[in-house]
């Protein structure tokens, strides 16, 4: 049996790729799945496609929990629970953080308004108000948040997140986002720390014939300039990150 595996072992990628609709992100994690038979992918699959994506494969070093895209405390507990059995040569795929983020806000939201987010806004808007409380919401949200990206941080192995697109605000005033992302025009949609948690960020773009890679940041890697690709274990962790093969049995 053929495996891939990094050239430092104790230096474990952290990735982050974000695009739109159609452009591969999903299937970044499942072509490493296909690469590392010796590793376990642990997977929070919030938009249920991963049970589906694997039924050609059959892969058996999946471990797939189906996360509802609005269900914060069962998303923690199960992350909780992947890192108590992993170890330094798996993955964790997070799947996405978009809507890791949306179920975080809602689950403040139903606990100190006792409604979902999309009835409080509303409610908001037609007072006369637009959104959160800024300080003093966030001052609970975002430290709910950062113990989900602290269970992200201790997991032992790899990580793999995926994010949604969304269009860079003119008016953005964080310098660091207005530098790595202003070149491109758009950044992952979700919490804005999230870009400074990967080690690696890439762009996925699908185009009338393949996808695209465009590299946001790396470490001392070849970067990719909107080039097509079309197996990321392949094309990214093998000729870019260095993995390489090795014949195991």
């Amino acid at each position: 049996m053929t495996d891939i595996i990094p050239p430092d072992p104790n230096d474990p990628e952290r990735i982050l790729v974000f695009g739109g609709p159609g452009a591969g992100k999903s299937r970044c994690g499942l072509t490493i799945a296909e690469a590392t038979p010796n590793s376990t992918m642990y997977v929070l699959d919030n938009d249920f496609a991963w049970t589906r994506m694997n039924s050609r494969l059959k892969l058996p070093n999946l471990d797939i929990t189906q996360i509802f895209p609005d269900d914060w405390e069962p998303a923690t507990q199960a992350l909780k629970s992947i890192n108590n059995q992993a170890d330094k040569q798996d993955w964790l795929n997070v799947d996405g953080m978009t809507s890791a983020w949306s179920a975080c806000q809602n689950s403040y939201c139903v606990r100190n308004y006792g409604m979902d987010m999309e009835v409080y806004f509303a409610k908001k808007k037609k007072e006369g108000g637009d959104g959160f409380e800024g300080n003093s919401d966030y001052q609970i949200i975002n430290p709910m948040w950062n113990k989900f990206l602290r269970l992200i941080l201790e997991f032992p192995g790899h990580v793999i997140m995926t994010s949604e697109m969304e269009p860079l605000n003119p008016k953005e005033r964080d310098p660091i986002i207005k530098e790595m992302f202003g070149p491109v025009g758009s950044k992952p949609r979700g919490q804005k720390r999230v870009p400074h948690l990967p080690h690696t960020t890439l762009m996925l773009n699908k185009g009338r014939v393949g996808r695209r890679i465009t590299t946001i940041k790396d470490r001392e890697r070849e970067e990719w300039q909107n080039e097509e690709f079309s197996n990321f274990a392949v094309d990214y962790l093998q000729a870019t990150a260095n993995w390489r093969k090795e014949r195991n049995g």
